[in-house]
């Protein structure tokens, strides 16, 4: 195991979830301007410009994280087996 079950730092899986729940409020966001075409819906324009780069923040943070625990993983087994 990477982490114990009582840490905090387990929480770090949830990572995911915030891409995508800002993942769905971006789309919301962009399906109201676009259904209003005509008319621009400034409010929903703004959340959508915000909601972007806060999505985008947690998917790198998510593959970050990912890699990291990868080559935690990787170099633990290294040295399991050249440690006998």
């Amino acid at each position: 195991r990477l982490l114990s079950p009582g840490t905090p730092w387990r929480l770090l899986n949830l990572l995911p979830l915030g891409a995508m729940l800002f993942d769905l409020l971006e789309n919301v966001c962009t399906s109201i301007v676009m259904a209003a075409y005509p008319a621009v819906p400034l409010a929903a324009a703004y959340l959508a410009a915000i909601f972007t780069p806060i999505k985008w923040g947690f998917v790198a943070s998510s593959f970050g994280l990912l890699t990291l625990a990868g080559l935690t993983l990787a170099w633990r087994g290294i040295f399991k087996r050249s440690n006998p």
